[in-house]
């Protein structure tokens, strides 16, 4: 697990809101606050009717996340009103084989950060997957023109 902040903002938003490097990975929470909060954690919702009611809407929630591509288009609506948001916490994963990589985005006090994460199915005293991850978040974000500062 690593650190990194994003030294230009600009560049990684349009990275993450307007291109397809993202697109492949599952949403586990976003919340994003500008003049007003958006919060979900990710789960697709299979509901019928705007009548639905609270227990209706629960019943139908499944076990899928949905896709950062399937999320993106209403949370840069929200930002593109105020260019950047007062807060953005976003919690992306992949699947790699039996493991998961993932990466938290935060926005806070005017700074982007991400913290990559790595979880093994199966224990082991190996940390070469999580370190391989690391290297590979790092690589992914200087090829597409991101500035990191390693935490």
């Amino acid at each position: 697990m690593i650190a990194l902040q994003i030294e230009n903002t600009k560049e990684f938003l349009s990275l993450l809101l307007e291109g397809s490097e993202f697109d492949t990975f599952r949403v586990s929470s976003c919340e994003v606050t500008t003049f007003v909060s958006f919060v979900t954690d990710g789960y697709r919702r299979h509901v019928s009717g705007e009548n639905a009611d609270a227990d209706d809407r629960q019943a139908g929630q499944g076990s899928e996340r949905v896709l950062w591509k399937e999320l993106k288009a209403t949370i840069m609506q929200m930002i593109r009103s105020s260019s950047v948001p007062g807060t953005l916490s976003l919690d992306l994963y992949k699947y790699m084989g039996r493991d998961m990589g993932s990466v938290r985005i935060a926005f806070v006090e005017g700074r982007f950060t991400v913290t990559t994460g790595y979880m093994q199915k199966e224990f082991s005293l190996d940390h070469r997957g999580s370190e391989d991850w690391d290297d590979r978040c790092q690589e992914f974000f200087t090829k597409n023109g991101v500035i990191i500062t390693v935490l």
